[in-house]
Protein backbone atom coordinates (compact mmCIF):
# COMPACT_ATOMS: atom_id res chain seq x y z
CA UNK A 1 0.00 0.00 0.00
CA UNK A 2 0.98 3.53 -1.39
CA UNK A 3 2.16 5.96 1.53
CA UNK A 4 -0.90 7.95 2.18
CA UNK A 5 1.57 11.81 1.68
CA UNK A 6 4.23 11.99 -0.99
CA UNK A 7 7.23 13.73 -1.37
CA UNK A 8 8.18 14.94 -4.43
CA UNK A 9 11.16 16.68 -5.76
CA UNK A 10 10.02 18.42 -9.13
CA UNK A 11 11.63 21.27 -11.25
CA UNK A 12 10.72 24.82 -10.98
CA UNK A 13 9.72 24.28 -14.77
CA UNK A 14 6.74 21.48 -13.95
CA UNK A 15 6.01 22.96 -10.65
CA UNK A 16 5.25 26.47 -12.87
CA UNK A 17 3.53 24.21 -15.44
CA UNK A 18 1.10 22.88 -12.36
CA UNK A 19 0.67 25.88 -10.57
CA UNK A 20 -0.83 27.48 -14.14
CA UNK A 21 -3.32 24.48 -14.93
CA UNK A 22 -4.19 24.25 -11.12
CA UNK A 23 -5.64 27.69 -11.70
CA UNK A 24 -6.79 27.90 -15.25
CA UNK A 25 -8.81 24.17 -15.08
CA UNK A 26 -9.95 25.58 -11.31
CA UNK A 27 -8.38 23.82 -8.98
CA UNK A 28 -8.49 25.55 -5.91
CA UNK A 29 -8.62 25.09 -2.22
CA UNK A 30 -10.35 25.93 0.70
CA UNK A 31 -8.61 29.33 0.73
CA UNK A 32 -9.16 29.82 -3.13
CA UNK A 33 -5.62 29.28 -4.22
CA UNK A 34 -4.82 26.68 -6.80
CA UNK A 35 -4.84 23.13 -5.14
CA UNK A 36 -1.68 21.18 -7.03
CA UNK A 37 -2.91 18.06 -4.56
CA UNK A 38 -6.44 18.32 -6.97
CA UNK A 39 -4.98 18.21 -10.27
CA UNK A 40 -2.46 15.44 -9.33
CA UNK A 41 -5.02 13.15 -8.42
CA UNK A 42 -6.97 14.07 -11.44
CA UNK A 43 -4.30 13.71 -13.76
CA UNK A 44 -2.53 10.55 -12.24
CA UNK A 45 -4.87 7.67 -13.73
CA UNK A 46 -5.06 9.69 -16.69
CA UNK A 47 -1.07 10.00 -17.45
CA UNK A 48 -1.04 6.22 -16.32
CA UNK A 49 -3.41 5.28 -18.95
CA UNK A 50 -1.69 6.70 -21.32
CA UNK A 51 1.75 5.53 -20.99
CA UNK A 52 0.22 2.02 -21.01
CA UNK A 53 -1.34 2.79 -24.14
CA UNK A 54 1.61 3.89 -25.51
CA UNK A 55 3.97 0.30 -24.30
CA UNK A 56 0.58 -1.51 -25.89
CA UNK A 57 1.24 0.39 -29.39
CA UNK A 58 4.97 -0.26 -29.23
CA UNK A 59 4.51 -3.95 -28.70
CA UNK A 60 2.24 -4.65 -31.57
CA UNK A 61 4.43 -2.74 -33.57
CA UNK A 62 7.33 -4.78 -32.63
CA UNK A 63 5.59 -7.68 -33.09
CA UNK A 64 3.27 -7.23 -36.15
CA UNK A 65 5.10 -4.24 -38.33
CA UNK A 66 8.56 -5.94 -37.48
CA UNK A 67 7.89 -9.53 -36.46
CA UNK A 68 10.47 -9.61 -33.70
CA UNK A 69 10.79 -13.33 -32.42
CA UNK A 70 12.55 -11.61 -29.18
CA UNK A 71 9.58 -8.91 -28.43
CA UNK A 72 9.25 -9.16 -25.39
CA UNK A 73 13.18 -8.35 -25.10
CA UNK A 74 13.16 -5.39 -27.48
CA UNK A 75 9.52 -4.08 -25.82
CA UNK A 76 11.28 -3.98 -22.64
CA UNK A 77 14.40 -2.16 -23.72
CA UNK A 78 12.65 0.34 -25.69
CA UNK A 79 10.42 1.40 -22.97
CA UNK A 80 13.03 1.66 -20.66
CA UNK A 81 14.84 4.03 -23.69
CA UNK A 82 12.02 5.95 -23.83
CA UNK A 83 11.60 6.46 -20.04
CA UNK A 84 14.92 7.70 -20.14
CA UNK A 85 15.54 9.94 -22.43
CA UNK A 86 12.26 11.57 -22.61
CA UNK A 87 11.12 11.88 -19.45
CA UNK A 88 13.83 11.92 -16.94
CA UNK A 89 15.22 15.52 -15.37
CA UNK A 90 17.92 16.46 -17.33
CA UNK A 91 15.94 18.95 -19.62
CA UNK A 92 14.10 20.15 -17.11
CA UNK A 93 16.69 21.76 -14.68
CA UNK A 94 17.18 20.90 -11.13
CA UNK A 95 14.75 19.40 -9.33
CA UNK A 96 15.03 22.52 -6.84
CA UNK A 97 11.01 21.98 -5.99
CA UNK A 98 9.81 20.58 -3.77
CA UNK A 99 5.83 19.43 -3.22
CA UNK A 100 3.78 17.25 -1.04
CA UNK A 101 0.68 15.53 -2.00
CA UNK A 102 -1.85 12.81 -0.23
CA UNK A 103 -3.50 10.76 -3.12
CA UNK A 104 -6.89 10.76 -2.85
CA UNK A 105 -8.49 7.80 -1.64
CA UNK A 106 -10.66 7.17 -4.49
CA UNK A 107 -7.35 6.99 -6.58
CA UNK A 108 -5.34 4.24 -3.93
CA UNK A 109 -5.59 1.47 -6.63
CA UNK A 110 -3.91 3.79 -9.39
CA UNK A 111 -0.75 4.56 -6.65
CA UNK A 112 -0.73 0.94 -5.74
CA UNK A 113 -0.85 -0.29 -9.47
CA UNK A 114 2.24 2.35 -10.22
CA UNK A 115 3.87 0.98 -6.73
CA UNK A 116 3.42 -2.39 -7.33
CA UNK A 117 3.63 -3.21 -10.95
CA UNK A 118 4.76 -0.16 -13.21
CA UNK A 119 7.88 0.71 -11.23
CA UNK A 120 8.78 -3.23 -11.56
CA UNK A 121 8.39 -2.82 -15.55
CA UNK A 122 10.58 0.58 -15.31
CA UNK A 123 13.08 -0.09 -12.91
CA UNK A 124 12.35 3.11 -10.95
CA UNK A 125 10.65 4.17 -7.34
CA UNK A 126 7.42 5.24 -7.04
CA UNK A 127 8.72 8.93 -7.08
CA UNK A 128 11.01 8.59 -9.72
CA UNK A 129 7.71 7.27 -11.77
CA UNK A 130 5.42 9.90 -10.30
CA UNK A 131 7.72 12.33 -11.43
CA UNK A 132 8.47 11.18 -15.13
CA UNK A 133 4.72 11.25 -15.43
CA UNK A 134 4.47 14.99 -14.64
CA UNK A 135 7.37 15.57 -16.63
CA UNK A 136 5.85 13.80 -19.83
CA UNK A 137 2.78 16.23 -18.93
CA UNK A 138 4.72 19.28 -18.19
CA UNK A 139 5.92 18.79 -22.26
CA UNK A 140 2.63 19.31 -23.73
CA UNK A 141 0.85 22.34 -25.45
CA UNK A 142 -1.82 23.36 -23.00
CA UNK A 143 -4.84 22.67 -24.74
CA UNK A 144 -3.83 18.63 -24.68
CA UNK A 145 -2.77 18.86 -20.82
CA UNK A 146 -6.17 20.07 -20.47
CA UNK A 147 -7.60 17.21 -22.29
CA UNK A 148 -5.48 15.21 -20.36
CA UNK A 149 -6.93 16.38 -17.25
CA UNK A 150 -10.47 16.19 -18.39
CA UNK A 151 -9.98 13.16 -20.50
CA UNK A 152 -13.39 11.18 -18.70
CA UNK A 153 -15.51 14.48 -19.42
CA UNK A 154 -14.41 14.08 -22.88
CA UNK A 155 -14.72 10.91 -23.22
CA UNK A 156 -18.34 11.06 -22.01
CA UNK A 157 -19.07 14.26 -23.97
CA UNK A 158 -17.81 12.53 -27.26
CA UNK A 159 -20.44 9.31 -26.55
CA UNK A 160 -23.20 11.60 -26.63
CA UNK A 161 -21.85 13.31 -29.65
CA UNK A 162 -21.92 9.52 -31.71
CA UNK A 163 -24.95 8.16 -29.51
CA UNK A 164 -27.27 11.33 -28.99
CA UNK A 165 -27.94 10.55 -25.68
CA UNK A 166 -28.15 13.54 -23.03
CA UNK A 167 -24.99 14.73 -21.93
CA UNK A 168 -25.90 15.74 -17.91
CA UNK A 169 -23.67 17.80 -15.90
CA UNK A 170 -22.71 20.66 -13.49
CA UNK A 171 -20.92 24.03 -15.13
CA UNK A 172 -20.32 26.83 -12.79
CA UNK A 173 -22.52 25.11 -10.07
CA UNK A 174 -25.35 24.76 -11.96
CA UNK A 175 -26.25 21.41 -13.79
CA UNK A 176 -27.32 21.47 -17.29
CA UNK A 177 -29.03 18.88 -19.94
CA UNK A 178 -27.01 18.90 -23.52
CA UNK A 179 -27.59 17.79 -26.96
CA UNK A 180 -23.83 17.04 -28.21
CA UNK A 181 -22.77 18.08 -31.52
CA UNK A 182 -19.25 18.45 -31.69
CA UNK A 183 -15.89 19.22 -29.78
CA UNK A 184 -12.78 21.91 -30.69
CA UNK A 185 -9.61 21.13 -30.23
CA UNK A 186 -7.12 24.12 -29.15
CA UNK A 187 -9.49 27.02 -30.01
CA UNK A 188 -7.08 29.68 -31.61
CA UNK A 189 -4.06 31.21 -29.21
CA UNK A 190 -5.68 30.63 -25.70
CA UNK A 191 -5.88 26.56 -26.80
CA UNK A 192 -8.73 26.45 -24.81
CA UNK A 193 -11.02 23.53 -25.31
CA UNK A 194 -14.72 23.43 -26.33
CA UNK A 195 -17.60 21.18 -25.98
CA UNK A 196 -20.69 22.55 -28.86
CA UNK A 197 -23.99 21.53 -27.86
CA UNK A 198 -27.94 22.68 -27.19
CA UNK A 199 -28.40 23.29 -23.63
CA UNK A 200 -31.66 22.08 -22.99
CA UNK A 201 -32.03 23.63 -19.99
CA UNK A 202 -31.27 27.04 -20.74
CA UNK A 203 -32.39 26.67 -24.61
CA UNK A 204 -29.11 28.27 -25.54
CA UNK A 205 -27.01 26.92 -28.26
CA UNK A 206 -23.58 27.82 -27.14
CA UNK A 207 -20.01 26.20 -26.45
CA UNK A 208 -18.83 25.44 -22.71
CA UNK A 209 -15.14 25.18 -22.38
CA UNK A 210 -13.70 21.54 -21.25
CA UNK A 211 -12.35 22.93 -17.92
CA UNK A 212 -15.68 24.11 -16.76
CA UNK A 213 -17.01 20.55 -16.75
CA UNK A 214 -17.92 18.93 -13.29
CA UNK A 215 -20.00 15.69 -12.55
CA UNK A 216 -21.15 14.90 -16.04
CA UNK A 217 -22.78 11.76 -17.20
CA UNK A 218 -25.01 10.46 -20.08
CA UNK A 219 -28.77 10.40 -19.87
CA UNK A 220 -30.37 7.29 -20.92
CA UNK A 221 -32.82 8.81 -23.27
CA UNK A 222 -31.34 10.20 -26.09
CA UNK A 223 -32.65 13.97 -28.16
CA UNK A 224 -34.12 13.85 -31.17
CA UNK A 225 -33.08 17.52 -33.15
CA UNK A 226 -35.21 19.14 -36.01
CA UNK A 227 -33.27 19.91 -38.80
CA UNK A 228 -33.02 23.62 -38.11
CA UNK A 229 -31.29 22.95 -34.87
CA UNK A 230 -28.17 20.87 -36.31
CA UNK A 231 -28.50 23.45 -39.13
CA UNK A 232 -27.73 26.48 -36.59
CA UNK A 233 -24.97 24.21 -34.44
CA UNK A 234 -23.28 23.84 -37.90
CA UNK A 235 -23.32 27.43 -38.29
CA UNK A 236 -22.22 28.00 -34.79
CA UNK A 237 -19.39 25.30 -34.94
CA UNK A 238 -18.14 27.13 -38.18
CA UNK A 239 -18.16 30.53 -37.23
CA UNK A 240 -16.12 29.65 -34.21
CA UNK A 241 -17.22 32.90 -32.29
CA UNK A 242 -17.46 30.58 -28.73
CA UNK A 243 -17.53 33.45 -26.33
CA UNK A 244 -21.06 33.70 -27.69
CA UNK A 245 -24.61 31.74 -27.31
CA UNK A 246 -27.33 31.65 -29.39
CA UNK A 247 -31.43 31.30 -28.13
CA UNK A 248 -32.99 28.77 -29.49
CA UNK A 249 -36.44 26.76 -28.41
CA UNK A 250 -37.36 23.88 -30.37
CA UNK A 251 -40.84 23.51 -31.42
CA UNK A 252 -43.48 20.96 -30.22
Amino acid sequence: MISSIIKLSISDFVLRILQNDAERFGFFNKENEPNINGLINKLIPNLLSLRKSRRDEIHRILSEDFARNDVEDVYQCVNTVIDQVYFSDEELEILNEVIWFRPSTKKNAVFDEIEQSETKITGQTTTEYIRGLLNEYSRFPQYKRETIAFDNELYDFASACETSRIFHATVNGKSIRVFAFHYVYGFAYDQSNYLIGYDITNKVVGAIPLCKIRDQYLVESKYKPSEKLIELLQEYYENEEYDKVIPYEEEA
